[in-house]
């Protein structure tokens, strides 16, 4: 087990996705804006789309982070 290496929680692990997924939508906003065409954002079901598929990738990158933090627990 490693020394002073604490597993993030669910609710981290969500944070922190959630923070880099809104990064990435006001970046596509400004990018728009500024170069005056749609390049990025192609409405609301875009940034739905990507926000579900952000929440889709923690939940998976934590159930996976479990289960090898399981294993090395046993071994």
């Amino acid at each position: 087990q490693r020394q002073g290496w604490k597993a993030p929680s669910f609710f981290q692990v969500l944070l922190w996705v959630l923070i880099v997924a809104l990064i990435w939508e006001l970046h596509e906003f400004i990018a728009d804006r500024f170069l005056g065409k749609q390049l990025f954002q192609q409405g609301n079901i875009d940034t739905l789309g990507d926000l579900f598929f952000a929440l889709l990738g923690a939940t998976i990158f934590f159930a996976w982070l479990k289960s090898l933090l399981l294993k090395e627990e046993k071994s």
